[in-house]
Order: C-alpha cells, then structure tokens, then sequence
C-alpha cells in the first residue's frame, strides 16, 4: 500500500481483492469516495482485515472499489497506527509488502504511473522540468476512477503555511438551485481540468513545485491543493460573463440559443468543457448530490444512502450523552434564568430543539460520538478548506 496523507480511508482495488482477501466477506457500506479532482470512484463494499505493524496489531477497515487502482494506505489508518516515519519516507526501506517481488512490482507500477502522467501534463505546456527550488513540495498521487493518477503537491508543507489567503464568497447550492426553478430543459457543462486552465504569474511559478522521482516541475498552471485556489478560481468565474445563470422555463429554441451564448462565451475566454461529463436538453440532471427536474429539487437514491447521520441518530446520542441530555430536557421543559453547571454554559443561548435534536440557531449541535464522522465526511468532498469550514459553521455546532 502508498501512504497517502490527502486520502481519507484506505482502498483496494478489486483485483487485489479477489487475489488476496477473497476469504473476508465483503460488508456493504453506504461511503461515498470522491477523488480531489471531483470524480467518483465506485465501491463495491468493505472488509476488515487484521494490520500488523511492528509491534501493534489491530484490525481495521479496507474498502473495496472497482477496477485497478493504487492502493492508499489512508488517514483512517494511521489514526489508529502508530507508524516509523523515519523509514517510511525512504522508499527503499518502506515495507508495502512481505514479498520483495510483490515491493518491486509496486514500486515499477507507480513509477511508470507518475512517469507517464508528469509527460503528459509537460506536454500540455502545464508543468516543466526545473533543476532547483527553494519551495519543491512532495507529490500526492490520487487514483481515478478511470484507473490514471493525479498527481498533486502536498502544499501544506510549503506555500499553503505562508499564504494569506483571501476570503472570496462562494456559491452556495440553495442560491444556485433557487435560479434553476420553474426550469424545464437542463443543460450541465464541466470544466475540463479547471484550475489547470488558469494560467499562473510567471512569478508565481516557482511557489508551485513539486519533487518526484523524475525531477523538479514547476506549474504554469493553477494547481489542486493549494489552499487559496477555490476562491481563486470562483473569483475569475464570477467575472466570466458564462456564469450568468437565467431562469429556464423555455423551448428547445430559446435553451438552444442561450446554450450557444454560453459555449460562445466559454470559448471566448479559452475555456474549454470535458464533452463525457456534459449534458444538454435534459429533462433533468444531476448536480452536487441532487437531481434537477421540473417537477423540482430531490437528492439523489445514492445521496440518501450515503447519508451518514441520521436526525434519529443525532437524537440518540443527544439523550446518551450527560451534558447534551441536560441540554434537551432545558430545551424542551425551560431553561433557568443561569446555570452554574461550567459544562452547560456553552448551551446557555441554545434553546430549541427539533426532532429531538438541540438546535442553536440554524444549526444543529453535534453529540461527542458523531463529531469525528460528520467532519470526515466534509473532509470527502470538500472543494477548499475555507468552504469547507463555512459549510461546517453554517450546519453544525459544538463547544471548541
């Protein structure tokens, strides 16, 4: 397996699966993976498979997905691993497997990945070869769904430490979906690569390097990862006259003729669309979990199974928990004028409840037992640390 620190759970492809862990019965898990660059990858189900490391023996969660991929040995792991840095970041020590054949198949495989993936991306003018940096960042390798990599700059090691990143409003679905209403044809177009068709300063190159095997590249382009990309990017696109977005209640003509004032646009600014992600003259589509139609918003099956918690849930472990059940029984009954109780004055102000959830404001308060999940799975999706945040804060609450 490849330490991973961008992936959140650890993976399998299903080759290995059935090679290897045919005898663990596969368990069915309602997770939905996300690659950074926006594309889904297909799970089949999850096994847990005992993990010896060193000295520490645990069992612990492997999801299976589809097609052939490189194993990343993720976050969910090393939170209950104790791992020897040291050795794993010389690759020539690292132990990804007990068989020295096995180790050298994976190491060949993940070089000619990286190898064919840095030409490709030197030859659309995107990174070029450098012989020194001052801010060389590691590579991440992320598998797609269509069995190629991305390859990533760990920048949390660099630029995104000293940047001052600028908050720049971003698009919130209700805002989005509210312009799409009384629509009847729907038409969804995707960026190919999106922030690699922003150009950079040439002064700003060199901030975005990365280090592999191959050598130094610096990007031309905007690169994924960097923590001020998404407002970035949202900021250029709020200027680019294709994000008008109008009402929709029209004919095949009218949709035609604003659809082609689009593309027109589009091309205009150099901006190019990935063909196989787009749709046009459709009854409905889906978009960020929901699918759009005339007769309205619904989320998706898909999206209502990957739901992870439950208002039932939440209920539950509200009355479980000693303090928040205080809380609910002040919520439901009337709170005192003051408390005493230290651990009850962060709830002082929150004084509704709802389904048997305690509620401040808008936003929902989290027991203990669901804080970690519900952050995992922001950290799934999640375009850019600042929206992802902002989402939090605006759905979700508990005492720091």
């Amino acid at each position: 397996m490849q330490l991973d620190m961008g992936a959140a759970v650890s993976l399998m492809s299903e080759l290995s699966y059935k090679e290897f862990l045919s005898h663990l019965l596969l368990s069915k898990t309602s997770m939905q993976l996300i690659t950074y660059s926006g594309e889904r990858i297909p799970s089949l189900g999850s096994v847990d498979v005992p993990v010896q490391y060193e000295k520490q023996n645990v069992t612990l969660p492997l999801v299976i997905v589809k097609g052939e991929i490189l194993a990343p040995l993720g976050r969910n792991w090393l939170e209950k691993i104790q791992l020897h840095w040291l050795n794993i970041f010389n690759v020539e020590k690292a132990e990804v497997a007990s068989d020295p054949a096995v180790k050298a198949m994976l190491r060949r495989h993940i070089r000619e990945a990286v190898e064919k993936e840095l030409d490709k991306l030197e030859k659309a003018g995107i990174v070029s070869k450098i012989d020194r940096s001052d801010w060389a960042a590691p590579i991440v390798v992320v598998p797609k769904s269509d069995m190629s990599i991305c390859i990533c700059g760990d920048y949390k090691v660099t630029i995104n430490q000293n940047l001052e990143e600028k908050m720049y409003p971003l698009p919130n679905t209700e805002d989005l979906f509210a312009k799409l209403a009384g629509g009847t044809l729907f038409s969804k177009l995707d960026l190919a690569h999106a922030y690699q068709q922003l150009k950079l300063d040439q002064d700003s190159e060199k901030y975005l390097t990365i280090n592999s095997h191959c050598g130094l590249y610096k990007y031309h382009r905007l690169s994924y990862r960097v923590a001020s990309a998404p407002s970035i990017f949202q900021a250029i696109m709020d200027v680019t006259p294709s994000q008008q977005r109008e009402p929709s209640p029209d004919s095949k003509e009218e949709h035609t003729r604003k659809l082609d004032k689009v593309l027109t646009r589009l091309e205009r600014y150099g901006l190019r669309v990935k063909l196989s992600k787009c749709q046009f003259m459709q009854s409905s589509v889906e978009y960020l979990g929901h699918r759009i139609s005339k007769e309205g918003l619904h989320p998706t099956d898909e999206k209502v199974d990957d739901l992870p918690v439950s208002a039932r849930d939440i209920a539950q472990a509200t009355r479980k928990d000693p303090t928040l059940c205080k809380v609910w029984n002040y919520s439901v009954n009337g709170w005192l004028n003051y408390v005493l109780e230290e651990n009850l004055k962060p709830y002082f102000t929150c004084r509704h409840e709802d389904q048997g959830c305690v509620l401040w404001g808008m936003r929902v308060i989290i027991p203990p037992k669901y804080r970690s999940r519900l952050l995992d799975e922001l950290h799934h999706e999640h375009p850019g640390s600042c929206r992802m945040k902002a989402l939090a804060h605006s759905i979700l609450w508990w005492p720091e």
